[in-house]
């Protein structure tokens, strides 16, 4: 969906006018240019060994998260650092991809509080 979509701007609460955002035009190279400025690349897959909650968040970080259906390719994968998992009860599939996001950013938030 697009940024200045009016879902999108409801659904932030406010905080699309708080935070900078952008569209990549080329993902990998933006994950290149993270890398290259010293970011760690975080990819979420289900196939992770760690749990999100197991990775150092103090350090600035890229997250990369698929789609619900599709997840994330296998090149964006790859240029990851490290891979993590949101685990799940049996039976579950996966997960909307806001909430994942929001349970990886709230963990970002309570590492860097204490």
């Amino acid at each position: 969906v697009d940024l200045d979509n009016p879902k999108v701007l409801r659904a932030t609460a406010g905080q699309w006018f708080r935070l900078p955002m952008t569209v990549s035009q080329d993902l990998k190279a933006t994950v290149m240019q993270a890398k290259q400025a010293g970011m760690q690349v975080i990819a979420t897959l289900p196939s992770a060994h760690l749990t999100y909650w197991e990775v150092d968040w103090h350090q600035p970080s890229l997250i990369l998260l698929g789609n619900e259906g599709a997840g994330l390719s296998p090149e964006l994968a790859a240029m990851a650092d490290t891979s993590v998992k949101i685990p799940l009860n049996p039976g579950v599939e996966s997960l909307n991809v806001a909430i994942a996001a929001a349970l990886m950013l709230y963990e970002v938030r309570r590492q860097r509080r204490g």
